[in-house]
């Protein structure tokens, strides 16, 4: 179920992983941009803090090519103001980890750059960059996984998913019955992590999580 990536910079492992739902720390509308951050692994609440030094985003390379991707990723970074930050591409394809000047560098000033990064417009997602268990990153994606409950009416699935605009990528994804990868037009990793806890209470679902890429540290 899990995907292997080496993630740039540090010495770990990167993996898109089906296996946490995380509280948003700022952006969605009725979430204060200073709220705890936790994610839900099953029964277990594990909090979650903020990478101070950069922000992610993601452009689609769907849509453009590596030159192409650059240039439009460079633009976004100037307009929003962030000229000065220097830029690691991820091996996830179209993502890129943003890394903030020195001056710039505190989990306030990060939550903002990532609100000044959305509200500028140019990218197709923008996250920070949570710190999970042993202080590694994870980031949210724009897929989700949903496990449906037994017995759940594929109706009720259905409007469901339209509900929040998901659309179905695989249905019983990784030979998982009821497990269903979407995908979401959301654009701001905390509002992603928002549904995903708001779909993980749903009575029809087992739970909902993030698609998210994650770091684990290689074992000796």
């Amino acid at each position: 179920m899990f995907r292997r990536i080496h993630a740039p910079a540090i010495a770990a492992a990167a993996f898109l992983a089906p296996a946490m739902t995380l509280a948003a720390t700022a952006a969605p509308a009725g979430v204060a941009a200073d709220a705890p951050a936790r994610y839900a692994y099953f029964d277990q609440l594990i909090d979650l803090d903020v990478d101070p030094t950069m922000v992610a985003v993601f452009l689609d390379p769907a849509a453009a090519d590596l030159t192409g991707l650059a240039t439009r990723r460079d633009l976004a970074l100037a307009r929003a103001g962030l000229g000065d930050a220097s830029v690691t591409p991820s091996t996830v394809p179209g993502w890129s980890y943003v890394v903030l000047a020195e001056g710039r560098q505190s989990r306030a000033a990060t939550l903002a750059a990532v609100e000044t990064l959305h509200a500028a417009g140019g990218f197709d997602m923008v996250s920070p960059v949570y710190l999970g268990q042993g202080g590694l990153p994870l980031i949210p994606t724009r897929d989700m996984l949903v496990q449906f409950r037994d017995g759940a009416a594929a109706a009720d699935r259905e409007a469901l998913l339209a509900a929040h605009d998901l659309t179905v990528l695989e249905d019983d994804f990784a030979g998982t019955a009821g497990l269903a990868r979407v995908r979401s037009g959301i654009d701001h990793g905390a509002a992603m992590l928002h549904l995903a806890i708001e779909l993980n209470a749903h009575p029809d679902t087992v739970y909902a999580q993030s698609d998210s890429i994650f770091w684990a540290r290689r074992s000796a």
